[in-house]
This record gives C-alpha cells, sequence and structure tokens, in this order.
C-alpha cells in the first residue's frame, strides 16, 4: 500500500503521474465562548464560496480552536520535503478579510496559532485509488486533492477491498491511474532501491 501523498511520484516515477502539491496556510481562531456560536453541537464544517472560484473552509472549535483556511489557494511546489512552512502575516490577514465578508464574528478573533500542510492534487481534482499497472499487488491510494479527510471512512474500505481482494463496494473506475494516460509499465523485477522500476513505453520513451 502507497498512501504517501505528496511523495506519491517519487514511490513510482515510472507512471509520470501528474501530480502538483500545493502549499495551504491553516489557521486557528479563538472566539468567544459566551454564547459560543462555533461549539461542535452548534456550528457545522463549513465551506462557503464567497466569491467566484473563491472559497473558505473550517471546522467547528476543537481542542486548539476553530480552524479556518482559503480552499485551494496556495502556492505550487516542487520538493515536498523543501518548501516554506512559515505563515506570513500577509497569508493570515488574507484569511481573515475572506472570513470577513460571511463570518466576521470569526475574522476578528485571535489567533490561536497558524500552520501550513501540502495538499496533493491531480488535474481532474480526484482520488488515485488502483493497484499499479505492472505489480497490481501494489495499491496506490490518494492524492486526495485537498478533500481526503471527508472522505477518510470511504476510502479506507476502498483499500480494505483493494488490499484483501474483495469485491469493491465501489466503483474506483473514476480513480484509475491510467486516466492521466499513464505509461504501462513492464514486469522487470524491482529497481535498485527495491521499488518498481523506472520504466516507460517506446512511444515515452522516444519522445
Amino acid at each position: 500500500m502507497l498512501a504517501v501523498g505528496s511523495w506519491i511520484t517519487r514511490q513510482v516515477p515510472e507512471l509520470n503521474l501528474p501530480i502538483v502539491p500545493e502549499r495551504q496556510v491553516l489557521a486557528w481562531f479563538d472566539p468567544p465562548t459566551a454564547p459560543d456560536d462555533f461549539a461542535v453541537d452548534t456550528c457545522p464544517v463549513f465551506i462557503c464560496e464567497h466569491q467566484l472560484g473563491r472559497s473558505v473552509y473550517g471546522f467547528p472549535r476543537l481542542t486548539t480552536g476553530v480552524k479556518a483556511s482559503i480552499f485551494h489557494d496556495g502556492e505550487p511546489i516542487a520538493d515536498p520535503d523543501s518548501y516554506r512552512r512559515a505563515v506570513d502575516p500577509a497569508e493570515i490577514r488574507q484569511l481573515q478579510e475572506s472570513l470577513g465578508s460571511f463570518i466576521p464574528a470569526l475574522a476578528h478573533a485571535p489567533v490561536r496559532a497558524s500552520m501550513t500542510c501540502l495538499f496533493t492534487n491531480t488535474p481532474d481534482a480526484r482520488f488515485i485509488i488502483d493497484r499499479h499497472p505492472a505489480f497490481p499487488q501494489v495499491v496506490i491510494s490518494s492524492p486526495c486533492s485537498g478533500h481526503g479527510f471527508k472522505f477518510a471512512s470511504a476510502v479506507g474500505e476502498a483499500n480494505a477491498d483493494l488490499v484483501t481482494g474483495a469485491t469493491s463496494r465501489t466503483d474506483l473506475s473514476p480513480f484509475a491511474v491510467g486516466r492521466f494516460g499513464a505509461a504501462t509499465v513492464a514486469r522487470e523485477g524491482p529497481r535498485a532501491d527495491g521499488l518498481v522500476p523506472q520504466h516507460r513505453d517506446s512511444e515515452r520513451d522516444s519522445s
């Protein structure tokens, strides 16, 4: 099972997966608790397209506060091991401005914490849940394009079906590796690092 997020292209480079990691800024706010409009039993998980093509999402108050983030507005990165992890104050202000258009009480609340994470995006924003085309005993799962958490139980069930050989209860064809035109990889045995071989079909080699 390969479920390594933004590092998947390093694990299976022979598949030429068109994956783009995206840096995402997260912040936790601490709005007033009397009354607590952001309590778990009051505030739902939310996402709001406050401008055309621009959305903000968030979660109710948990231990670290009320989480919020701008959805898919981060910078693409080339190396998941080396990217800008520090959050710039201007990025927090941008998030506050976005929240202010529909949840001003949250936008004006103190910022309790901030950090970055990575989205691992496919061109069609769908998951990858499939067997390796040359090594069917290897299951490739995710990237999730920023919405994997919401589907964690379903993705886990699909993975379990693939690993155990059970008939999947879900149509996984929309999440196939081959939809990107990935190369058919020959069975040539393991690479020097123990993973699958870096082989491409003749058409790709000639280009």
